[in-house]
């Protein structure tokens, strides 16, 4: 947001723009194809029979998943710090705070910072829960065994209590998220401490 209007600030958000439309499913595949097929690095699916037991196995079988969910997610959070840290700039008590000898980067650290941040952690917040709740998608591309992949096969051999079970174990898991952002609001922004 402080290179707007600079080549690299252009480019750089003409790539989160263009990485923010990318759907998860085709931005997994891609990886998969880059790393696993051509390149040869990392496995294209599955996660060790093992488990744990062998820990570098098992980490590599994560990355691609771990990276299909981060620069897809990575970008539309990109994006939205950016037009978050844009308005900040434009606020009175950034100019004010400019006016009596801050500079600019120095005036919207100390004063706009906590702003976008309020913000910033109210969309991770809902990010984190949406790729819990949406992660059949992953782990039915990447083969890995989870919430998500056990829900769509209890969902299919008609398991009613299973099926109940791992959506209030989802529904908990946002409620929680949620709290956790109240939470650090709290912690952030003083109006809400004095209102308490």
């Amino acid at each position: 947001a402080m290179r707007r209007g600079r080549a690299d600030g252009t480019a750089l958000s003409v790539g989160a723009q263009a990485l923010a439309a990318v759907p998860v499913v085709w931005a997994g595949m891609m990886l998969v194809v880059v790393f696993a097929v051509w390149l040869g690095w990392l496995p294209a699916q599955g996660f060790p029979r093992a488990g744990w037991a062998d820990p570098w196995a098992a980490l590599r079988s994560l990355i691609l998943p771990a990276l299909t969910i981060g620069i897809v997610e990575g970008a539309m959070l990109l994006r939205f710090v950016r037009s978050a840290t844009l308005q900040a700039v434009g606020q009175d008590f950034v100019r004010t705070a400019a006016a009596k000898g801050l500079t600019r980067d120095a005036a919207l650290i100390r004063h706009g910072l906590p702003v976008v941040g309020l913000s910033v952690i109210t969309v991770l917040g809902l990010q984190v829960a949406g790729i819990i709740v949406g992660a059949v998608v992953i782990e039915q591309l990447f083969s890995l065994p989870g919430i998500g992949r056990m829900l769509v096969a209890d969902v299919g051999a008609r398991d009613l209590p299973k099926v109940q079970g791992e959506l209030l174990a989802l529904t908990g898991f946002v409620l929680v998220v949620g709290f956790v952002v109240d939470l650090v609001h709290r912690l952030i922004d003083p109006r809400q401490r004095e209102a308490a």
